[in-house]
Order: structure tokens, then sequence, then C-alpha cells
């Protein structure tokens, strides 16, 4: 099969045409097509975009933030459709940056105006640097629904997907070690939705407190019961003591 995608300075060509002439032909960029393996073909791939660009559609939005959700909760519901949506795509299509520029300009732009606002930065749209992208909304959005998806209870998987805010994912998932990890996410996203990361301060000064615990401990290789346990001791000693106590400090 083949993929399309934009190159850096394609996808920054695309959106400033989009934005100063978005309805002149011939001002559109041709994406290329990358090789990947995979049965599908191009009406396929024609067809789960299409599918992709309804289910995140303003209209769309703006009905489930009638519904009370917030614009945080909207990312993530509509993420969990995106990462459905792509399932079958090959990994050569879901790790190439190029892939996700193309995805955020021609088939989720609106969606991400709507997100981050008009003056967004190219950050948003994974336009900003060449290789890593963590603040491209449609990636951010199919790695939340992929890290909720991986705990089995449907309804366990929406609760993670839509706590917290892109803060949250952005500056304490996908661009730390945490994200190599999904049982960490987990474990932070349930304590915010009980409450016992009640705001931003507590959570992060929690991450604070795990990146040091990093410095004796690799996490990813404790079982699931003395994982759940540790993180909770941070959560605890962080609302008893603004700091968790015995965790120990990064060598100078």
């Amino acid at each position: 099969m083949k993929y399309p995608c934009f190159r850096l300075s394609q996808g920054r060509t695309a959106l400033a045409n989009h934005k100063d002439d978005g309805d002149n032909p011939f001002a559109a960029v041709a994406p290329e097509y990358r090789s990947a393996s995979g049965e599908l073909d191009a009406d396929d791939i024609d067809e789960i975009l299409g599918d992709i660009r309804r289910s995140a559609g303003l209209e769309q939005a703006d009905e489930l933030r009638s519904s009370g959700m917030t614009p945080d909760q909207v990312e993530g519901k509509v993420g969990f459709d995106l990462y459905s949506s792509f399932l079958e795509f090959p990994p050569e299509a879901l790790g190439d940056p190029d892939f996700w520029r193309y995805i955020a300009v021609e088939v989720l732009r609106d969606f991400v105006f709507w997100r981050d606002g008009d003056d967004c930065s190219l950050a948003s749209f994974g336009l900003a640097s060449s290789r890593r992208i963590p603040d491209c909304v449609p990636l951010r959005m199919f790695n939340r629904a992929h890290i909720a998806s991986s705990t089995e209870a449907l309804e366990e998987q929406a609760r993670i997907g839509m706590a917290g805010g892109a803060d949250f994912w952005q500056s304490h998932v996908l661009r730390v070690q945490n994200r190599y990890d999904p049982r960490i996410t987990q474990d932070l996203a349930a304590a915010m939705n009980s409450g016992a990361i009640p705001n931003v301060q507590v959570l992060r000064q929690v991450a604070k407190d795990i990146r040091r615990l990093r410095a004796n401990l690799i996490l990813e290789l404790q079982d699931d019961q003395t994982l759940d346990a540790t993180l909770a001791t941070i959560v605890r000693d962080v609302n008893g003591h603004g700091k968790a106590s015995g965790v120990a400090e990064s060598p100078a």
C-alpha cells in the first residue's frame, strides 16, 4: 500500500496556502506517497480518511461540546474514533511524522484550529520540527486513545482517554519516559478522575517526584501491584507534604 504524507516544507506550504487562498485549486500541494506493508488500496485509504474527517468535523465537535464536554474531553472522545479508524494502518505510516503532518493539515485541519485556536502554532500541525512532534494534535489524540486502550474495560478506557488536559498528555506523558509504560499513565489518570490528584499543582509535583524516583528505579520493570503502590505513595505524600517523602534526589 501507499500512504500520503507531507514533508516539513510541504506541510508548511500547504497550511499557508489554506490560510491565504484555500479555495484556489492551483495552490494545492500534492502529497508524497510512501510504500508500506498492508492490503489497503487507494480507495480504502480515501474512505478511512473521509470517515475521520466526518467524525472530527466541526459539527461533531460542537455537538459534543454542547453536551457538556470540555474541549479536552472532546479531544479524548474523538481520539478513540481516530484510533479505531487507523487500526488497519501499518506501523510504517503510524510511525512516520510526515504522515501525521498530512493528517493534521489536510484531514483534521478544521479540528486542529477548533482545538488549539485560529492563531495556534505550527507545532499543533507537527510543523515546528522535523522529527519529534508531540504537540501535533492528531498524533496526540491517537496516542491518548492508544494508551487508554491498553486496559481491557471499555468504560475505563474512556475514563483514561478523556482524563486530564493537553498539559497532562503533552508535558507528563508524551514528552517524557512515562509514555513507554501505559500503566503509569493509567494510574495518573485514575488519580485525577478520583480527585486524588485534585489540581495542576499537585500533578506537576507528582510528575517531578516520579522523575526523581527514576534516578534509582526502573519503574517499567515493577510488577503491577508494586507500581500501583509506588505511585499511590507518591500521590499521598505530595498531598500531605507537598513533596514525596523518601524519594531519592538525582545525584549532582
